[in-house]
């Protein structure tokens, strides 16, 4: 067809005569909704429901558009839980729903794409407590904020919303086709706009240079835990990585929850509140002993983390999740140590 001339979808051999079915009513209706992603092909994964787009031989600039979708195709809602609700509703009108070719090839709740989400692992999964340990809660805090978060909505409908949703100019939530078919970058540059016809567009600014390379987009400045509980995955050296440890300084009666960023270490706002807050629980007020008891409890998250990384990398192999959460972990906890002794020289002269 003229509108999706530049859209293929190449199959993998599991399931191959279903997964033709579906694919092919997608394309047929993404067809009829004018939805265009020019100079791209979306492969197939071997795992279904799983895609990537690459490039074709068609050369593209970062100005020129990578996706165009109407929004008229798209699934929208004022709110995270809003969406949810209408999705929901649209998969349970099953072929009668105006999105069905779109919802058939979204992941079932048996796909791995969400098996893998720790919302879906078993309370007793030993995952869980086996992160606990080396993550200072991080993870479970988070599985149960999503559980309040979530309450009474359809699981699936929410790990969509969570997964797929993108948030558009207008401020609405939106479950987009084919634009949910991309993989993320944390360096990628995406930019996003909602046309005068109504029509979301993007562009990408570090476009590969050959033909089948892979195209990614940004999801979002997000950190390792949000990848993992949101779409299953972790990416090495994220820049936006951010994880947190607890903290008791001097004769405190309570703990403090440090926030480390994987670019500047412990934020220069929070440690200039650390050293107003807790100057007198010190003998002599100074922020180098400060300095000196954050620096400890780094160091011992960091050997935490990677010992922990280390025991799940040889229970479960190199491609291990677990290992590879706690593996980056260590790694910001190490950088944030070393920005420390840049900063504060002094304090490690004690």
């Amino acid at each position: 067809s003229s509108t999706l001339r530049y859209l293929a979808l190449i199959l993998s051999p599991i399931h191959i005569d279903v997964i033709m079915i579906i694919q092919k009513t997608f394309l047929s209706w993404c067809d009829h909704h004018g939805i265009q992603s020019p100079g791209l092909q979306i492969r197939g994964w071997d795992t279904p429901n799983r895609y990537m787009a690459s490039l074709t031989n068609v050369e593209l600039t970062p100005q020129d558009n990578i996706v165009q979708v109407p929004l008229e195709a798209c699934v929208t809602a004022e709110s995270t839980r809003a969406l949810a609700e209408k999705l929901a509703f649209e998969r349970g009108l099953g072929a009668k729903s105006d999105y069905a070719p779109h919802l058939d090839v979204l992941p079932t709740l048996e796909s791995p794409a969400l098996t893998c989400l720790p919302r879906f692992w078993k309370p007793d999964d030993p995952r869980l407590e086996f992160i606990d340990h080396a993550d200072c809660g991080q993870l479970q805090r988070r599985l149960e904020e999503d559980e309040d978060l979530s309450e009474g909505l359809d699981p699936w409908a929410m790990a969509m919303v969570d997964s797929r949703s993108n948030f558009l100019p207008d401020e609405r939530y939106s479950i987009t086709p084919v634009l949910d078919m991309f993989n993320h970058s944390p360096t990628q540059k995406t930019k996003g706009e909602v046309t005068d016809e109504k029509v979301l567009q993007l562009q990408c600014s570090n476009l590969p240079s050959q033909p089948d390379e892979e195209v990614f987009i940004s999801y979002g400045d997000y950190s390792n835990l949000d990848t993992l509980c949101q779409y299953g995955f972790i990416t090495p050296d994220n820049p936006w990585n951010m994880e947190e440890m607890e903290v008791r300084l001097g004769g405190s009666p309570k703990e403090e929850t440090i926030f480390i960023s994987n670019d500047c270490g412990i934020p220069t706002t929070l440690l200039s509140r650390l050293f107003m807050e807790y100057r007198n629980y010190f003998i002599e007020g100074g922020r180098n002993e400060i300095v000196a008891v954050l620096d400890n409890q780094l160091v011992r998250e960091c050997m935490k983390a990677s010992r922990a990384a280390e025991e799940a990398r040889a229970k479960d192999g190199d491609d291990d999740l677990v290992g590879l959460y706690l593996e980056e972990r260590a790694k910001t906890l190490g950088r944030a140590h070393y920005i420390l002794q840049q900063q504060f020289p002094e304090a490690f002269e004690l």
